[in-house]
This record gives C-alpha cells, sequence and structure tokens, in this order.
C-alpha cells in the first residue's frame, strides 16, 4: 500500500512539474503599422520585424482585429 502511495506521488508530481518549452518566433518587434489609405479602411498592413534567425513559423498569417462595441 505504501509503494502504491508513493508510486503515485511521484507519477503526480511528474505530471506537474513544468517543463522547458521552445518558442519559434519570440524575438520580434512590431517595427510598422498601417491602417487605411486615401480613405480606405479596408487597406492595411503590419510588419514584423524578426530579431534571431529560422523564426518563420508565423509566415503568410492572418491577423484579425476586432471592435469592442
Amino acid at each position: 500500500m505504501r509503494t502504491s502511495i508513493a508510486a503515485f506521488s511521484v507519477f503526480v508530481l511528474a505530471l506537474i512539474t513544468p517543463t522547458r518549452s521552445d518558442a519559434i518566433f519570440h524575438i520580434a518587434h512590431i517595427s510598422e503599422v498601417m491602417s487605411g489609405i486615401t480613405a480606405d479602411p479596408n487597406v492595411g498592413f503590419v510588419e514584423i520585424r524578426m530579431d534571431f534567425a529560422f523564426q518563420n513559423a508565423v509566415g503568410n498569417t492572418r491577423l484579425t482585429a476586432f471592435s469592442c462595441d
């Protein structure tokens, strides 16, 4: 009985112990933002500057913004 409680405790402890996680696009800065041109609010862009090599997992993605109203 005592060994099963110890084994269960080790198992639970292994589950809740934080592990290392690697991010693939965490070193970046927003360098430019444009919202609308010549009264057309549908045109816009956000330029993200990746400051570390091999951070290409965000290419060809969509950035969506919402109005809180």
